[in-house]
């Protein structure tokens, strides 16, 4: 058990795996921060196209009631622009009695014209956040009385919006893990080619093979100072083999001479 632990410990893990697993946490951590950025700056993002799209669909809506000849035309370019707008709106009198929706008996439009006239004090027009969303507000003249009026953003319009940002984010998240995965796999490959390169040569010198070359152009200058290295202490390990096979041989042919008369003389 021992020995197996000991095994692995000498084997280590490959730097190819390290680096493959390092690059791919390193794609993913970028991907998680950028999705949640995105969806912060998203968020801002939207609530200020909605202010916009507000403030045009009250200027244009004022627009037309200015313009219609009669209340029921300016009800229906209102319906129109409202619709193109992606808006819902409300005409309340001063004294918070309904002009559109009519016939309606909602309990809250005495609040609504209350914060209407808060917030357009002196002014003509004004964005601000009602019920928890933001809302426009402005002064306009409707069937020869001054009134509010109201605009919201629809709610249904939102959602979908919000729900189709979601996906979108989340097949682009899993599509870049997926591609950075990938990624990772070829440049950690490519980054640790020449270091398996030079370690199979390693092993053949050590087998007694000299006829390798380390030298080559590599990327990194560390692999290459490795490899001259490596050329220089085979370049010497051979010298030093050659001059111990001459050596050998040399004591081996002294040797002969002296032995093959003594052979001769001890036969005789």
């Amino acid at each position: 058990m021992n020995s197996e632990k000991r095994k692995r410990q000498r084997a280590g893990r490959s730097l190819n795996l390290v680096l493959w697993f390092s690059f791919t946490l390193f794609a993913l951590v970028i991907v998680v921060v950028y999705a949640v950025l995105q969806n912060v700056f998203m968020a801002e993002h939207v609530n200020e196209k909605n202010k916009q799209r507000l403030s045009s669909a009250g200027r244009v809506i004022a627009e037309a009631i200015e313009t219609s000849p009669s209340a029921s035309n300016a009800l229906k370019k209102i319906y129109d622009i409202a619709g193109d707008y992606g808006v819902s709106f409300y005409m309340l009198y001063a004294d918070g009695a309904c002009v559109w929706p009519e016939l309606s008996t909602e309990s809250s439009y005495p609040e609504i014209t209350a914060a209407l006239e808060e917030q357009l004090a002196g002014r003509d027009e004004a964005l601000f956040v009602y019920g928890g969303q933001v809302s426009y507000g402005a002064v306009v003249s409707f069937g020869g009385r001054e009134c509010y009026l109201m605009l919201e953003s629809s709610a249904l319009m939102r959602e979908v919006y919000f729900q189709g940002f979601i996906i979108m984010s989340v097949v682009t998240g899993l599509l870049s893990v997926v591609l950075a995965f990938a990624a990772s796999g070829f440049v950690a490959l490519f980054i640790t080619k020449p270091v398996t390169e030079v370690t199979e040569q390693a092993k053949e010198l050590a087998r007694g093979n000299f006829a390798l070359d380390f030298r080559s152009d590599y990327y990194c200058s560390e692999i290459r100072e490795l490899a001259a290295a490596l050329e220089y202490a085979r370049s010497e390990i051979s010298k030093s083999d050659t001059v111990q096979k001459e050596l050998i041989a040399n004591v081996s042919h002294d040797f002969k001479t002296p032995l093959t008369m003594i052979k001769a003389y001890a036969s005789m």
